[in-house]
């Protein structure tokens, strides 16, 4: 198996009748040649890899005409199907069905990137999360530092978690961390995008984002991929979690941060 590389099995329960008898047989079949265990770890040259088993219920819907219509043409432009676009549009307003997926899916790409070194410095060490936050929208560079293994961010990721904080990623996030996945990755880095809430980057967000650059854009020198990512945070009542406070000058966005580990 190449290195990072995990495999997913999308197993359908229907319940009753010849296709679970069939799903059934073929997770038998799986089980005898593999150890078949929700994140059961195994290391491969290095790199952790893991079988996920994604259990999904079959369900009907009824659209009207133009709904359905609006929703075919929304998924051919984006490459999706409509039952993608449904999950992801009830992820986004309901959250990540199964919190336990975020704390899963940060140790499953924790360290891939430990190998790189054309990301720039190292975060400070010594961090730990606190919990009384209603969510947390993490910048891109949070999601590297992950993928670098830094023990405090992983850590302090970790922790909000456990404190069953929701964690939410944007676009701008995904086409950065996209940008520089080597081959192998992508099932691993798309189940840590996919188990965490995705604000969508809407009219009202862009809106906010052109506020933001014409009032910071020759100040402060922000770009559009910062203006959107503070807009995302801000309009939603969500904290920013970012190592280049710098990048977002903006009076009404408010920041997480980690407190320093007592020692």
């Amino acid at each position: 198996m190449p290195q990072g590389v995990q495999v997913t099995s999308g197993i359908l329960w229907r319940g009753t009748g010849v296709f679970a008898l069939l799903e059934l047989g073929l997770l038998f079949l799986l089980a005898r040649h593999v150890h078949v265990s929700q994140w059961r770890w195994r290391t491969v040259d290095r790199v952790e890899s893991a079988m996920y088993i994604h259990r999904m219920h079959r369900t009907q819907l009824y659209l009207d005409t133009e709904l359905h219509a609006r929703l075919k043409a929304l998924a051919r432009r984006r490459g999706r199907t409509l039952s993608e676009l449904v999950r992801e549009a009830l992820v986004q307003v309901y959250g990540p069905t199964d919190i336990e997926e975020q704390i899963k899916t940060t140790k499953a790409i924790a360290g891939l990137w430990r190998d790189r070194e054309d990301l720039g410095e190292a975060t400070p060490s010594g961090y730990a999360a606190h919990a009384d936050l209603t969510g947390v929208v993490l910048d891109s560079n949070i999601i590297i530092e992950i993928l670098r293994g830094r023990r405090a961010v992983v850590e302090a990721d970790l922790a909000l978690g456990r404190a069953g904080v929701r964690v939410y990623c944007t676009a701008v996030s995904w086409a950065e961390v996209y940008a520089g996945m080597r081959p192998g990755e992508e099932t691993a880095i798309r189940s840590f995008f996919d188990a965490r809430g995705e604000v969508v980057l809407d009219a009202r967000i862009g809106r906010h984002a052109g506020g933001y650059l014409a009032r910071y854009a020759k100040s402060h020198g922000v770009e559009i991929a910062d203006a959107l990512v503070a807009a995302a945070a801000a309009t939603s009542g969500l904290r920013l979690w970012t190592l280049n406070r710098k990048h977002y000058p903006m009076e009404d966005l408010q920041f997480y941060q980690p407190s320093r580990a007592r020692s």
